[in-house]
């Protein structure tokens, strides 16, 4: 268990990533996915910082009751290996972290890495 707090269970938090190539461009899409119990249906406000920067506005999420799988909005970086941290594999690390703010609290999650290659 990631967080629980005020009745709302975060199990996993998940990071899908997916490599395109939009207006010649090399793009990551990340999508993060929240595996959540909760004992009633309420609205989360939720934020994905990348690197310490939000690169999109808090989201309203709607939990239903029980366990669900939540999908957040996609965070779009175009050029992900323009980067001086590049490391030996021509990869980089993103650090991911996550705020979800409740009736009466904000939970952050411990920072996250995902890596993204050049392959």
């Amino acid at each position: 268990m990631i967080f629980e707090k005020f009745g709302i269970e975060i199990d996993n938090i998940a990071y899908e990533i997916e490599i395109t190539t939009a207006n010649e461009r090399r793009l990551a899409v990340i999508t993060p996915v929240l595996y959540i119990n909760s004992p009633a249906r309420r609205v989360l406000i939720a934020s994905l910082k990348v690197d310490g920067h939000e690169l999109l506005p808090s989201d309203k999420v709607e939990v239903r009751e029980g366990r669900s799988q939540v999908r957040l909005r996609q965070v779009r970086i175009f050029n992900p290996l323009l980067s001086q941290a590049q490391d030996a594999g021509h990869s980089i690390e993103y650090k991911m972290t996550l705020e979800v703010s409740a009736e009466n609290g904000i939970f952050q999650s411990n920072d996250s890495y995902i890596s993204i290659t050049a392959n």
